[in-house]
């Protein structure tokens, strides 16, 4: 930097917005645990806690989040804990500084691209862009979600190696017209290893090339420019594009484009004309950010049935004209168009017509990172010369971005008032009155907690979730009405189970081993099981997650309350006939659970057999990670059998003495 007094005032204004971002989102830090939180974080207690070579391998290659397993995310894990349950705190933590290291990271890039303008901005200006581009993406309020939804640290480090990527990549651009060798080492390093890591975190760090191809053509596509080596372009941007082109399209037509999907209530059709609606609301929410959002609870959000729909149509419309403009003008508009296309592009795996939940805020964390670019233009062509004003439009806009950030993040920080906020303004969410209704539970008002879910459940009598959990709350004090029982019973003959329920599900079996609630009897979950597997949809979904977790339940009674030996003999054998690993392991566990050690090493060993024949079924791991933790399963039950049979032993010499 040329000027010491504006290098002085960078710096201050640089470590200004940090501590600002810390105190903005420091109260958050006291919030707890949501959900995936549970289900990838418990790992770390699955072996006894990560406290060897043995146990640290099965927890970091163990993940089944998605395809690559995030091994890199599962290893920032052990930063916090080796072992669960464990405190929030710790975790929202680290996902903070991540947060502000992402931001620091994003400055530099963002004042890279500005290097790029160096004919029309001066060294002042350039500065003042990027650090309004760090600002408005560290500051902005939607990314309080991510940063206190522990799990999310996924997505933010998949987003931190994108970032470093985009700087090593730039730095080799630029210098590409007078150092050739180094330009190709550093792009290489930031197109091919940083891919490699962000997927590694979460797959959508795969659209890097993606993204450095926008980047090439808002910025380096000029005939000044030094033109890129073909074969490099071809090996590592278009390449690995079309590679995540023909994967999606290869899962949309698996499933089949019209067909529903087995874990959800939509087709990718419908999926795919309901999410430009999605992304429109997206850019409202944060441009012009609401007070307080729901957060992660948008399970009310339904899709849209076909195109015959005024959203649809107006939506689909508007997303498919803004696409078309922004591509077209991409190279004579760059500062303005570039974020929208880097905006698009990296939702291109999330927010099209895979199998995923139809919106989640964080989603936006990687794709919204140089919409300060955009924001900044505008304000730039309104103010025009009055720098006065424009000056107090950027201090007024950032610091009710602030406020609002701050008050999200408090909210946050308190959950049983977070609870309380979510339920109002969500009234037909499932999730958010039963995440209020478990609050109070927590606080110790059960009649409390029962007279809401009543209402919900008034208000929504077709829901399963409300009905399953009403149940919940009834059995705290012991007893289960009647009329409650009944009413689960009859949703249940009409719907079919759901893999997401299976939390609830073990809730109600922990009562029924226990006898801990009077009409929780094995002989009313059979009959909730048979009502679930008469369900009129149940057919098409026969190879489901869902299917196989009520097949699990089934088994699971069958085994542990079926008086017939000759049945559950049976039940083993046709359990055997499955090619599925995991399935395998489950039931494997099942069977060890209830003390039935040598049927769980007969079906531990069909899975090894399996493993090791390269059939990995639906399983995300490495066959040799797979592997290991079928060989670890064995040993363990191989000792638990021969203590069993050793107290066995003891047993008949006591009686006979």
């Amino acid at each position: 930097m040329s000027d010491p007094k504006l290098a002085t005032k960078t710096a201050i204004i640089f470590f200004s917005v940090f501590l600002l971002s810390l105190f903005v989102y420091w109260p958050g830090l006291s919030g707890r645990f949501y959900f995936d939180d549970y289900g990838n974080l418990s790992a770390l207690s699955a072996n006894g806690g990560v406290k060897n070579i043995e146990t640290f391998l099965l927890f970091v290659f163990g993940g089944t989040s998605g395809p690559s397993g995030r091994p890199l995310s599962l290893l920032s894990f052990l930063i916090n804990d080796n072992s669960w349950p464990s405190s929030p705190f710790s975790f929202k933590y680290t996902n903070l500084l991540i947060h502000l290291i992402i931001g620091c990271l994003l400055f530099w890039a963002a004042l890279l691209i500005s290097e790029t303008q160096k004919n029309i901005w001066d060294e002042r200006k350039r500065l003042l862009v990027s650090i309004f581009v760090l600002v408005f993406w560290i500051l902005n309020p939607m990314h309080t979600s991510t940063i206190f939804y522990a799990v999310q640290r996924m997505a933010q480090l998949s987003t931190l190696f994108v970032v470093l990527g985009l700087v090593f990549y730039l730095k080799g651009r630029l210098c590409l017209e007078y150092d050739k060798q180094k330009a190709y080492v550093l792009m290489i390093i930031g197109v091919g290893v940083c891919t490699v890591l962000a997927v590694l975190s979460k797959e959508n760090g795969a659209l890097l090339p993606s993204l450095i191809l926008v980047l090439e053509a808002a910025f380096f596509s000029s005939p000044v420019r030094a033109p890129l080596n073909r074969n490099f372009k071809y090996v590592f941007l278009w390449a690995p594009t079309a590679i995540i082109i023909l994967f999606v399209l290869y899962k949309v037509f698996e499933n089949g484009v019209f067909k529903i999907y087995p874990t959800r209530d939509f087709s990718p059709w419908q999926r795919l004309i309901t999410e430009p609606w999605i992304v429109i609301v997206y850019l409202k929410e944060y441009f012009l950010p609401s007070l307080y959002t729901p957060g992660l609870y948008f399970d009310q959000i339904r899709h849209f049935e076909s195109i015959v729909n005024v959203k649809a149509v107006i939506s689909s419309a508007f997303v498919l004209l803004v696409s078309a403009v922004t591509f077209v003008f991409l190279k004579k508009k760059p500062l303005i168009l570039f974020p929208l296309a880097f905006f698009l592009v990296g939702h291109f795996i999330e927010s099209t017509a895979l199998n995923l939940e139809l919106y989640f805020e964080h989603r936006n964390y990687l794709p919204s990172l140089f919409l300060g670019f955009l924001a900044f233009s505008i304000i730039d062509k309104v103010i025009k010369k009055r720098k006065q004003l424009g000056g107090t439009l950027v201090i007024v806009l950032l610091g009710a971005y602030s406020l609002i950030a701050y008050h999200r993040s408090d909210l946050w920080g308190k959950p049983v008032e977070h609870a309380a906020y979510i339920a109002e303004s969500n009234p037909y969410s499932d999730r958010a009155q039963i995440e209020r209704a478990n609050a109070l539970v927590r606080t110790g008002m059960q009649a409390e907690a029962m007279v809401f879910l009543s209402d919900a459940v008034k208000r929504k009598p077709e829901s399963i979730p409300l009905a399953m959990q009403a149940v919940l709350v009834d059995c705290i004090d012991g007893d289960l009405q009647e009329t409650r029982s009944d009413h689960l019973l009859s949703l249940a003959e009409k719907n079919t189970f759901d893999a997401r329920m299976s939390l609830v599900m073990e809730e109600i079996w922990r009562h029924m081993e226990k006898g801990t609630c009077a009409g929780l009897s094995p002989f009313y979950v059979k009959k909730l099981l048979s009502a679930f597997n008469s369900g009129e949809r149940l057919g098409r979904d026969e190879g489901s997650q869902s299917k196989k977790a009520l097949d699990m339940y089934s088994y699971r009674w069958e085994i542990q309350f079926s008086q017939d030996e000759g049945f559950r003999d049976k039940i083993l054998k046709d359990l055997l006939l499955y090619e599925d690993p995991e399935a395998h392991m489950r039931n494997a566990s099942l069977f060890a659970s209830m003390g039935y050690y040598e049927s769980a090493l007969k079906l531990a060993y069909k899975a090894k057999v399996l493993v090791e024949n390269g059939n990995l079924g639906d399983s995300s791991r490495t066959a040799k990670n797979f592997g290991y933790e079928i060989d670890v399963f064995i040993k363990t039950v191989k000792s638990d059998l021969r203590e069993s049979n050793e107290h066995e032993s003891i047993g008949d010499s006591s009686r006979k003495e």
